[in-house]
């Protein structure tokens, strides 16, 4: 049998280590802020903003950014969005490339040696 000294110690260990859980849990998810930054439109207009600084790995397709720390949440598509840049973070340009299609099957080149781009 375990002592109900025994019993409360755990009970408390069980209480501590949760509490702790739940708070890093909090903590973990409050990360994501948002952050001094500006986005370049497609026609050039440049808007000092704050954005969403979701630590991009990737492309983002969708922006989210607010005017000021009052004004509501806007999600911009990056269709729309020529430029943007979080500060002290790398910016974010799109580009329209051309991109070679050539085949990568030897059988099926081509005789020239400009690429086929589309």
């Amino acid at each position: 049998m375990i002592s109900t000294n025994i019993k409360k110690q755990l009970i408390m260990r069980y209480v501590i280590i949760s509490v702790l859980l739940f708070h890093s849990f909090f903590q973990i998810s409050g990360q994501i802020k948002f952050e001094k930054g500006y986005i370049i439109d497609n026609s050039g207009v440049k808007t000092e903003c704050l954005i969403r600084n979701l630590d991009w790995r990737d492309n983002p397709r969708v922006i989210q950014y607010k005017l000021s720390e009052e004004s509501d949440i806007v999600s911009g598509s990056i269709d729309f969005i020529k430029e943007f840049k979080v500060d002290n973070y790398p910016r974010f340009v799109r580009y329209d490339v051309k991109i070679d299609r050539s085949s990568s099957d030897i059988v099926n080149l081509s005789k020239t040696r400009s690429p086929r781009v589309g």
